[in-house]
């Protein structure tokens, strides 16, 4: 479980188990972020509380891309929780969890989202890329590389730097999205 704070609430992330939908009975506290097949392979449980008492919850669920929660699943800016679940990035109004856009920004899956406040802005950490997204979703640019980005992400003011799976790293200026290849760590 990843616990949140946004003053007076705290937000309490964990991995949900997935849920039957049923047409007949729509389910308010169930987000479908895409057409899903039988099973989908990402699900996001998420609960708002005020002192211990609950004020808001819903599940997230979505067939594109194998995402689970840890600390880089989330972050909270301007009273709005941004989610990556699948390969998607998603915003929750706060305290209310009402869902305000999803924008896909990977191929296959996002393992994460960082708040940059110097651009007041989101980096998204893909398997095969690197986003910038504004706060309603659009996205800024995308940086694709030759291979997965599967090593860590470091958003360091106006440097994002991650490394791929043959062990290059990059470094991409955060208001652009150029980048520079150093030799293998």
């Amino acid at each position: 479980m990843v616990t949140l704070s946004s003053p007076p609430y705290t937000i309490q992330l964990r991995e949900g188990f997935p849920r039957a939908i049923a047409p007949s009975r729509p389910d308010a506290e169930l987000i479908l972020l895409d057409d899903i097949p039988a099973e989908p392979t990402s699900c996001h449980r998420i609960e708002v509380l005020q002192e211990s008492q609950l004020v808001a919850q819903v599940q997230l669920q979505t067939s594109k891309g194998e995402t689970g929660v840890h600390d880089q699943s989330a972050v909270v800016a301007d009273d709005t929780l941004f989610i990556a679940c699948g390969a998607s990035v998603t915003a929750l109004q706060l305290p209310d969890l009402q869902l305000m856009w999803t924008t896909q920004v990977d191929e296959l899956t996002c393992f994460g989202v960082h708040h940059n406040p110097i651009h007041h802005c989101l980096i998204t950490h893909g398997e095969l890329a690197i986003a910038r997204i504004n706060f309603d979703g659009s996205l800024v640019w995308q940086a694709v590389g030759e291979s997965p980005f599967t090593g860590p992400l470091e958003a360091q003011g106006e440097s994002v730097i991650v490394t791929d799976d043959a062990g290059q790293e990059h470094v991409f200026e955060v208001s652009t999205g150029a980048t520079a290849t150093r030799a293998p760590v």
